[in-house]
């Protein structure tokens, strides 16, 4: 008797001629169904469409997502203001919340009393 491997089932048959045995190599695709040609995706996915590793930039395997500002790849920094917080444009539109700035007086997110006087 053989073993099944990921790329290949093996068939065992046996007749009832005295001592007569044979095995039959039958390829398989990666769903184990004999003769089908499904393979691995990219992703290492059976049968898969290499969808499950794309990144944002329509790479696969890049790894690269979406930020908080909706940048492909970043690090928030282009919408994260002075006190470290990440608010896209489209939010601050929808709430009329915005990222924190410095005012003239360096104070995050002040409003500029602290150094008037």
């Amino acid at each position: 008797a053989g073993s099944a491997t990921s790329s290949e089932l093996v068939a065992e048959c046996r007749c009832d001629h005295a001592a007569y045995h044979s095995v039959l190599d039958v390829p398989a695709g990666c769903d184990a169904v004999p003769l089908s040609s499904t393979e691995y995706d990219a992703c290492g996915v059976c049968g898969g469409d290499n969808s499950t590793c794309i990144g944002c930039d329509q790479v696969i395997g890049s790894g690269k997502a979406l930020d908080a500002c909706l940048v492909c790849g970043g690090d928030n920094s282009s919408c994260t203001g002075c006190d470290g917080v990440a608010i896209h444009a489209a939010v601050s539109a929808r709430t009329g919340i915005f990222p924190q700035t410095l005012d003239a007086c360096g104070v995050c997110g002040g409003g500029d009393q602290s150094c008037q006087g």
